[in-house]
């Protein structure tokens, strides 16, 4: 069983180019700070295929969620900022054909940089308020320099904006 990263390719034509010279193993892994094993196991493997490639396919589960699959998720989560896990998950699932379960939703979203939170709602403001203000505006702001401006007042909930429009006289 293959354990850690395979060695890199320019070492391995350096291990090659050095057996070559007509170097011993002992010379090569000391001068390149490389297992002894290493070294034996390169030069045999170039012995028996004459090439320096790694043996095979790197091992691991194959990942279930494509890099577009990905992106697609990504939309998802940015287009419904309110949606829970659930909904994103489902969402996911009907739009891609696939099966992920939310944990591996979950692992994508953490991984792209998103972060679960839920926003505060805020209060809307209800028509009596509205009336109040647009009322308490009209007797505060009247004048003929406020013909036209639009003036607006800034809540915690909303943004109420009313125009300055003067009566003639």
């Amino acid at each position: 069983m293959v354990r850690g990263k395979p060695t890199d390719p320019k070492v391995r034509e350096i291990i090659i180019h050095q057996y070559h010279k007509g170097k011993t193993m002992r010379e090569i892994f000391s001068e390149l700070t490389v297992a002894t094993t290493t070294v034996f196991n390169i030069i045999k493997k170039y012995g028996e295929t004459a090439s320096i490639d790694v043996r095979g396919k790197i091992s691991g589960r194959p990942k279930a969620v494509s890099q577009r699959s990905v992106r697609h998720l990504i939309r998802i989560c940015k287009s419904g900022r309110r949606n829970t896990l659930r909904q994103v998950t489902a969402r996911w699932n009907r739009e891609t054909g696939m099966n992920v379960s939310r944990e591996c939703c979950r692992k994508y979203i953490h991984k792209s940089g998103l972060s679960f939170y839920k926003a505060k709602e805020k209060p809307l403001l209800t028509e009596t308020q509205k009336r109040n203000r647009y009322i308490w505006l009209n007797l505060n702001f009247r004048g003929p320099n406020l013909t036209g401006t639009k003036l607006s007042i800034a809540t915690k909930a909303n943004l109420v904006s009313v125009w300055g429009i003067t009566e003639s006289v």
